[in-house]
């Protein structure tokens, strides 16, 4: 059953987990300076997570998604707040963006682009509405590589590796936080600092990129009841037999051409 939304305690909680992982950042520059490469990547993804919890409850306190059980439950799994952390690097910041541009030449990109759907957001914006939440995705349906990692948990391996010493099945030592590159934190850091500008304006306004836009929309396609049809074939006497149709979103396309069905 749907929760009642107070949009007051929403907004709260997205302006606690954006402040938590601002100060995450802060605590891995720290470690960061003091060469300890692992560690501070390790909490550089966990600020990823906060600022990913933040954009989710900011699409409940947008009235975009409903706050279910399920949305709460994915609010507490690693790998689902880093599937929405890859939607939520995709979104441009359309403040910066307005002021480097201009508003006039802004609004006038934003009206004249085609705008081309990553398959590895596509994919993402899946994964988390149909294996996540639902739990209903099929392993034989097409999918990118890149967010499948995701939502199997790679991020949260890489996590853990820079937290704790990995032990194989014999006791050898398999990897040390240690094994951490200046490089590996680096670029930790550089995809998180991209979700920090978005994260520091949730539940004050609106964001109103193209991009945003038509994720609302498909959003609110996604968490639609599925279409139950009756299978007119006999498969045992008697007895009826029904399958859903649920909604995807398709890469590379625009506009309702992201809609596609499935057959359950």
């Amino acid at each position: 059953m749907d929760s009642v939304i107070d949009k007051e305690k929403v907004q709260h909680a997205i302006k606690e987990c954006v402040e938590n992982g601002e100060k995450l950042l802060e605590e891995a520059h720290i470690l960061f300076d003091w060469e300890r490469y692992g560690r501070a990547r390790a909490l550089t993804i966990l600020a990823a997570e906060e600022f990913a919890k933040a954009f989710v409850l900011h699409l409940v306190w947008e009235g975009v998604i409903p706050l279910t059980q399920a949305v709460r439950r994915s609010l507490r799994d690693h790998s689902s707040k880093h599937l929405m952390a890859i939607v939520m690097s995709w979104i441009p910041d359309d403040v910066d963006m307005m002021v480097s541009m201009g508003v006039e030449q802004w609004l006038k990109r934003e009206f004249n682009r085609d705008l081309r759907v990553p398959p590895w957001v596509a994919d993402a914006i899946n994964l988390w509405r149909h294996q996540k939440l639902s739990r209903t995705w099929e392993p034989d349906w097409a999918y990118e590589k890149r967010s499948v990692h995701v939502a199997d948990g790679e991020l949260d391996r890489q996590k853990q590796n820079g937290l704790f010493v990995n032990l194989g099945s014999d006791c050898s030592v398999v990897s040390t936080p240690g094994q951490i590159t200046r490089k590996d934190a680096e670029m930790e850091r550089a995809r998180v600092d991209s979700l920090r500008s978005h994260a520091a304006r949730l539940g004050s306004y609106s964001l109103s990129s193209c991009e945003y836009t038509w994720l609302c929309d498909m959003l609110r396609l996604l968490f639609e009841e599925p279409v139950r049809e009756e299978i007119s074939e006999v498969v045992i006497p008697g007895i009826k037999f029904y399958c859903e149709r649920v909604v995807l979103a398709r890469p590379h396309c625009s506009g309702r051409e992201n809609l596609a069905s499935k057959v359950l």
